[in-house]
């Protein structure tokens, strides 16, 4: 009884970890959209002057991906949720290293620690599973 208990609530904060991630990446390509300005040397997507950054593709793709294979294939919040937080670590890694100061390096490695904790919990749930 208080075993289920605990894998709902287990699956509650990975299903709430995987959407704080999603809105966490929505919010960055918003940003970079509307609020952020880059350098006349850096290139720019689209073209128009401080406007966005190239990594706006990337962040529309990785939005859109994670919604088509959560759909189609079925996966599951514990796998959804760790290639989300991968996608975040990546955007913001990227976005540090062009010069960009959203974050510093405190914040990329509580990034990186969501990640990897998410990941050991798939890990661990499935391991349980076999």
């Amino acid at each position: 009884m208080i075993e289920n208990s605990l894998k709902k609530q287990n699956k509650g904060l990975i299903k709430l970890s995987a959407i704080i991630g999603y809105l966490f990446l929505i919010t960055q390509l918003i940003n970079n959209l509307f609020f952020h300005s880059t350098h006349i040397s850096t290139i720019r997507f689209p073209a128009e002057s401080n406007y966005g950054n190239q990594l706006i593709p990337f962040q529309i793709i990785c939005c859109f991906i994670i919604v088509v294979v959560k759909h189609s294939y079925k996966i599951k919040n514990e796998r959804i949720s760790w290639i989300i937080w991968l996608l975040c670590l990546i955007n913001s890694v990227l976005l540090f290293s062009s010069d960009h100061q959203y974050y510093s390096l405190d914040f990329l490695i509580l990034q990186l620690i969501l990640f990897i904790s998410t990941l050991v919990s798939d890990l661990k749930l499935n391991k349980k599973r076999n």
